[in-house]
């Protein structure tokens, strides 16, 4: 089994129903977030998962959403946090390696545990900068 079907596999066990989309991605809902694992590097050993536009960038706001995403992206190391190239809302992603199928399953379970709190580590960041 290549990785992309133990993923797929995995999130089914999980009962969460994971779709490929057109670029080829897997996409499911977890926690009433919608996710996608990218599926370019699967191959290589190299697991990322991307929790897209959890934000809006309200006008106004853009250097502090800007400043947010820096902190939490330094501070955090697991977390990277990001405003989308059309600067209207914010993604959040986390990439991580695995060796075998073993090491790819618990992959999938800290990714999935990890990325439930970006929204709140955002928001906590953003407070701070905002004091």
């Amino acid at each position: 089994m290549d990785s992309k079907e133990i993923v797929m596999q995995a999130l089914r066990e999980k009962r969460l129903n994971p779709t490929i989309d057109e670029d080829g991605d897997i996409v499911f809902k977890w926690q009433l977030k919608k996710l996608c694992f990218i599926t370019k590097h699967l191959d290589q050993n190299f697991l990322h998962l991307l929790l897209p536009c959890f934000r809006d960038v309200e006008e106004g706001n853009e250097v502090l959403e800007l400043a947010t995403c820096n902190k939490v992206t330094r501070d955090i190391r697991y977390l990277k946090t990001f405003v989308l190239p059309d600067g209207k809302s914010i993604s959040a992603s986390m990439e991580l390696l695995f060796v075998d199928e073993a090491s790819l399953r618990k992959a999938i379970d800290t990714c999935l545990e990890l990325i439930g709190t970006a929204r709140s580590i955002y928001r906590t960041a953003r407070e701070e900068l905002q004091e």
